[in-house]
């Protein structure tokens, strides 16, 4: 199923355009209230999941996702060896 929301609902998302996705949570502040508010409109039950992507996380920005709502994030990773990945990882655990 693909999601196509009504042309004025969520502010630059009537085309699939990249801003739809936001990459690291950016514009969420601004946006979460303006999902929730068309997602009531459309008579949808509940609430939708926000779960940004490609963060980079700091325990600040992860209580602020928490704050809007997000239950939870896909953390980013650097390119390279399974080493530089696993390490990264292994410091990532510090926010668990």
């Amino acid at each position: 199923m693909e999601f196509t929301p009504a042309p004025g609902t969520v502010p630059g998302c009537g085309s699939r355009r990249p801003s739809c996705l936001p990459i690291g949570g950016r514009g969420l502040t601004d946006t979460v209230s303006t999902l929730h508010a068309a997602w009531r409109s459309a008579g949808r039950p509940g609430t939708p999941a926000v779960v940004p992507g490609f963060v980079l996380p700091s325990p600040g920005k992860l209580q602020h996702y928490r704050d809007l709502g997000a239950e939870e994030v896909l953390l980013q990773l650097p390119p390279g060896t399974e080493l530089a990945v696993l390490s990264t990882l292994n410091d990532y655990t510090q926010h668990l």
